[in-house]
């Protein structure tokens, strides 16, 4: 078993203690947006969220100091108002002078407010969140279009305007240093933070053919990825074993096992010829990889191959060739030797 090391290009919020690990810690704000105007006294206002994720909402006193805080990416401070697995939630909004603060009022949450001025800034910190601001007063209350994070895909109309990441988490992106060929198996260690519970941890994987450099530098700047792979979640402190097939032409088989024993399986699509490199997309999570299986290198430390012909398992998923079994500490991998994906 080989340990698998990391590229030095990464996004801002990973972590690469020993080239060998990949952290994830949220020290760059990705998704800050704000108001186009301070709230009046006169504006009143709703926003409403769809989606999961984590937003944050900070009162500042004037538009510059949005700005500033904008551009420098810092987080919002402790203390500011944080609305965790939104779904579905419509807050009254309206800004009370007497106090120089915000007041929200969600009939199932009650009254929230936000001190230090009428000026909104908003920081969606992770998930698939969509806020909408709907106002019937005047002047509109509306999302400024020009200046948020590069991140934030902001929508305006009448009356209404919306805001939500491109990408759930696109400065926590990361890729292995070297890329993966067919029919290599990989471990993934994949370690939950402590402090965190819920959906708050996860990762997600995604493939780029090898020698497209343009397509890499793309990619790690934010195209949008949003619905490539599934998420996968990762409770507080928990640990996750995980072993990746790499198949071409048809799909490579992910399959995991978490501390229940429990088995999940994904499928990505690997569309080229050549190799590709993985990225990760990491989420209050730490990573680590190893190679179990090469077909140069048969004879790797930490797992064992023997040949099988149980033409059940085969039948099952349309495939006649025969197959390998792998080993891995109790786990029973099954890879295709021809083309096909991984199976269990």
């Amino acid at each position: 078993m080989t340990a698998l090391s990391f590229h030095s290009s990464h996004g801002s919020n990973i972590k690469l203690p020993d080239l060998q690990t990949a952290c994830h810690s949220y020290a760059r704000a990705q998704g800050i947006f704000m108001l186009a105007t301070p709230l009046l006294v006169t504006s009143h206002f709703q926003l409403r969220f769809e989606g999961k994720g984590i937003v944050k909402l900070q009162a500042l006193p004037t538009k510059d100091d949005a700005v500033a805080w904008l551009r420098s990416q810092k987080p919002l401070p402790k203390g500011c108002i944080r609305l965790r697995n939104c779904k579905s939630s419509v807050w009254k909004v309206r800004f009370d002078p007497s106090r120089d603060s915000v007041l929200f009022f969600n009939k199932d949450l009650g009254l929230q407010e936000a001190r230090g001025g009428g000026m909104l800034l908003f920081d969606i910190e992770y998930g698939d969140v969509c806020v909408t601001a709907v106002t019937a007063s005047l002047p509109e209350v509306l999302f400024d279009s020009f200046t948020h994070s590069k991140h934030i895909q902001i929508v305006r109309r009448a009356g209404c305007s919306s805001a939500q990441l491109k990408l759930f988490n696109p400065l926590g992106l990361c890729r292995l240093h070297s890329p993966v060929e067919k029919g290599q198996t990989l471990r993934l260690r994949v370690q939950g933070n402590k402090g965190h519970s819920g959906m708050g941890p996860y990762f997600r994987l995604r493939m780029t053919p090898c020698g497209a450099n343009g397509h890499q530098k793309q990619f790690l700047l934010g195209p949008d990825t949003k619905y490539e792979s599934d998420l996968y979640g990762v409770e507080a402190s928990q640990r996750k074993e995980l072993a990746l097939t790499c198949c071409h032409g048809e799909q490579a088989g992910f399959v995991g096992l978490d501390t229940d024993d429990r088995t999940t399986e994904v499928k990505l699509t690997w569309p080229w010829s050549g190799g590709c490199f993985l990225w990760f997309e990491l989420n209050k999570v730490s990573l680590r990889a190893w190679l179990l299986r090469d077909p140069n290198r048969p004879y790797l430390a930490g797992c064992s191959v023997h040949t099988t012909t149980r033409g059940t398992v085969r039948q099952r998923y349309g495939e006649t060739r025969n197959a390998t079994e792998i080993n891995v500490r109790g786990a029973l991998f099954e890879v295709c030797r021809d083309r096909g994906a991984g199976h269990t």
